[in-house]
């Protein structure tokens, strides 16, 4: 179990070991080599101690496990910023033990770093980050929005170019930490009959229909002897205060002769997604799309969806860059396409 807290001066050493770990690990290539080799544990150990019995501003957490002891932590700070006005916080550092990554602990302790600064009274957060860091694509799947760029200087002799993420609404950003997501199973059929309820769209003046319409063949086959398909995928998300489910994603596989809403091909997967109403607004529906994204794009070229023009949920799909294919009665189907074949003709 790994447990998310204020760091203390007995973590120094540690801490100082992920972070030249994770500077030679993730800056390879992007920042030159004699620069890396110059931090030592002790050096980085000594900064921290120092930072730690000094400052009284910043906030520095540590996620440590039991049996392996610290494994990440970030820093960050209440501090406007002289253009970007809006953002009243900002998180300076961000680094996980490489064996630890992928594992949802790096979305945890930035969302314990936003709680804490929500705490402080900041709104919104912002985060710098080296252009050519991959880790990029972790923030954007987070929510971060591209809002700036910069050049800085490392050293005397060392340029680089930098990009900042922001989160205009910190709450969401904390409001990660309350969550998690794992694999659907068969288990959760009557869940994800709820879901497909919760994702049937109707307007906020309009009464909700009644459940028997799921019966439906039209609707009924997006669950129907879930997880008796070998193609069928899907993720839950969980209230880690309850361990109750909130949400899901899931796709399945039609056919010409029993296409969904969004159907387009028999390649491509169609998308359905819900959060239960409580939970809306939290950030959980993005988490959701991106993990099925990412599963879909190892498996499929595309996926595909169909959503009612009216429905917020557009936007999100938007965001995450499914473009509009076609209609299906009064829904727009929508697609997102992988990969690109490309076919060369000989001619003879």
């Amino acid at each position: 179990m790994i447990t998310i807290r204020r760091a203390t001066l007995a973590d120094c050493a540690e801490i100082a070991q992920v972070q030249v770990d994770s500077y030679r690990t993730t800056y390879v290539g992007i920042l030159p080599q004699p620069y890396l080799d110059q931090f030592t544990y002790a050096d980085q150990a000594q900064d921290w101690h120092d930072w730690l019995t000094t400052n009284q501003r910043g906030i520095l957490l540590v996620a440590a496990s039991a049996d392996d002891g610290i494994v990440g932590y970030a820093l960050g700070k209440l501090q406007k910023h002289p253009i970007l006005a809006a953002y009243t916080s900002e998180v300076s550092a961000l680094h996980i033990r490489q064996s630890h990554q992928r594992q949802g602990l790096g979305r945890h302790l930035l969302a314990a770093m936003a709680e804490q600064l929500r705490q402080q009274g900041s709104t919104a957060l912002l985060l710098w980050v080296l252009a050519q860091n991959p880790a990029r694509q972790f923030y954007e799947k987070l929510g971060g929005v591209l809002v700036g760029q910069q050049t800085i200087q490392i050293d005397a002799t060392i340029m680089a170019g930098e990009v900042a993420y922001g989160w205009p609404d910190i709450t969401r950003l904390a409001n990660l930490r309350h969550y998690s997501l794992r694999p659907a199973t068969a288990d959760d059929a009557a869940f994800l009959w709820e879901m497909l309820y919760q994702a049937l769209y109707v307007p906020t003046d309009q009464p909700r229909p009644d459940r028997t319409l799921l019966q439906d063949p039209t609707l009924a086959h997006y669950v129907a002897g879930w997880g008796k398909r070998s193609d069928d995928f899907g993720m839950i998300a969980l209230d880690n205060r309850s361990n109750e489910p909130v949400g899901a994603a899931w796709w399945r596989v039609f056919s010409e002769a029993d296409p969904g809403w969004g159907f387009v091909n028999a390649n491509t997967p169609e998308l359905s997604m819900a959060v239960l109403p409580a939970y809306r607004g939290k950030g959980i529906g993005t988490a959701l799309l991106t993990k099925l994204i990412e599963a879909a794009q190892t498996r499929y070229p595309a996926l595909s969806l169909s959503v009612d023009p009216q429905n917020p949920a557009l936007r999100l799909y938007q965001r995450a860059g499914f473009v509009t294919v076609g209609t299906s009665g009064t829904s727009i189907t929508m697609y997102k396409q992988f990969v690109t074949i490309t076919t060369t003709l000989n001619s003879c």
